[in-house]
């Protein structure tokens, strides 16, 4: 196993631990239901992530990193909005499909390939459905943008 694959294998059950803490937390304090539902999902997804890619570096005998799960606590008071919380996964989400499309293009396995290709398209699925959510609870807001300023002229 390449050194780029073993840091690129790291980086995504690092981030897979820190999602599935995060989508745990959120999806336990959440009072839609549907919010709560879609969280889950991605904890569930992150746990799926991290057994696989542990499994590929343990089979090489490579170290994997710690997989602490006791820093969720068993509160179930809001500690933010579920929009806020939405934003957060939803935007996780998107950095997951960057990072996990950086490791695509470099693995030279193909094994590796075919998993972060069926990652990749979990993981946008599950980016739609959080922005479906978002647009259907009018949590999205425009980004900003260029200004215009023919727009501008009140000709």
């Amino acid at each position: 196993m390449l050194v780029g694959e073993i840091t690129h294998i790291s980086c995504v059950i690092l981030a897979n631990i820190i999602g599935r803490v995060l989508t745990t937390g959120f999806g336990q304090v959440c009072e839609t239901h549907e919010v709560s539902k879609y969280l889950f999902r991605g904890r569930d997804m992150s746990s799926k992530k991290i057994n696989i890619f542990t499994s590929v570096l343990s089979s090489e005998n490579i170290p994997i990193p710690s997989t602490s799960y006791s820093s969720v606590t068993d509160s179930t008071i809001a500690p933010f909005s579920e929009k806020l919380m939405m934003y957060h996964i939803v935007s996780a989400g998107l950095i997951s499909i960057s990072n996990d499309g950086l490791a695509l293009a470099e693995s030279l396995r193909s094994d590796l390939s075919t998993t972060y290709i069926r990652f990749l398209t979990e993981a946008l699925a599950y980016a739609k459905d959080g922005a479906t959510i978002m647009f259907k609870n009018k949590w999205f807001e425009q980004s900003p943008q260029a200004v215009k300023h023919e727009n501008l002229a009140r000709v």
